[in-house]
């Protein structure tokens, strides 16, 4: 490992030289500082995630599953990051590893535990993990009954604002919203609050 390290370090060094020394172009010199400052930030959030720092992970996560800031895109990282995030009790973290889980990206599929994980991360103010079990109650996937009220209570969370880790996506929060104006449109208004879930489910008003 020390004599392939110590080239790339030389060589780098040498670039470097090289940029403050006026020697290359500026469009050269631009696009290796954004370079340097992208391996830097890598480093800087690597060492929070791996100090525990769960924003830091999910950080890490995201830019392995896109490929950015200098990192391969490897759905194996996403996972393991992702899962760290949600052992640590992140409930983006959770919903996250839940969907791995669920669509087997990085880790052998297992449709039980990636629900439970999705119901974890909703019941703890996740708005993925609102939005995810909204939809599939309301069409019956991955095991769960359909079922319009358990439907409208968590997409009522999603579109009235009332969960504490946002972050859908506009369409997303689109669907939502079209799923429960139809569902409302042939039963009674659900109301973004406890009611039959008092005894496992904080109410809006509690995680606001």
């Amino acid at each position: 490992m020390g004599p392939r390290i110590q080239p790339a370090i030389q060589v780098r060094q040498t670039i470097e030289k090289l940029i403050y020394g006026g020697v290359l172009s500026q469009d050269v010199v631009a696009r290796w500082k954004a370079r340097l400052d992208e391996e830097d930030e890598v480093k800087v959030t690597r060492s929070k995630a791996k100090a525990g720092d769960t924003t830091a992970m999910l950080q890490m996560a995201m830019w392995y599953q896109s490929g950015i800031k200098g990192l391969p895109r490897l759905s194996q990282q996403y996972f393991c990051w992702s899962k760290r995030a949600s052992d640590a009790g992140n409930p983006r973290g959770m919903a996250c590893a839940a969907e791995c889980y669920l669509s087997g990206e990085g880790v052998e599929p297992n449709a039980v535990y990636g629900l439970h994980l999705m119901t974890l991360a909703a019941v703890r103010g996740s708005e993925a993990g609102a939005f995810c079990l909204g939809l599939w109650y309301s069409e019956g996937l991955y095991g769960l009954p359909i079922n319009e009220e358990e439907s409208k209570y968590w997409l009522t969370k999603v579109v009235g604002n009332c969960c504490i880790f946002s972050g859908l996506s506009a369409a997303a929060r689109h669907v939502a919203k079209s799923i429960l104006e139809e569902l409302l449109m042939t039963t009674r208004p659900a109301v973004c609050e406890a009611s039959d879930h008092d005894d496992m489910l904080d109410s809006c008003e509690d995680i606001q």
